[in-house]
């Protein structure tokens, strides 16, 4: 799949999708939800947990963290960087 494809696929940019690939700029948790779903993959198999990707589409985590506010989606973002130091 191209950039541009995966960005009409997502609704991300291509240039969004450009940095994020060379690894000048991270992802949103909401556009890295949104990567999970135009490629149809979970998250345990995107953060090498496991080796099957899952064909349902979505991840339970993901889906409920789309749901949450902006700031609540903020919150998480940082709490999560916090536990990659």
């Amino acid at each position: 799949m191209t950039q541009q494809e995966l960005a009409d696929k997502s609704g991300i940019p291509s240039t969004s999708i450009s940095h994020i690939e060379a690894g000048s700029r991270k992802p949103s948790l909401e556009n890295l939800y949104k990567l999970l779903i135009a490629l149809n993959i979970s998250s345990d198999y995107l953060l090498g947990r496991t080796d099957q990707y899952s064909n349902s589409g979505t991840d339970p985590i993901l889906k409920s963290i789309q749901e949450l506010s902006e700031l609540e989606r903020e919150m998480i973002q940082k709490f999560i960087l916090s536990l990659q130091k």
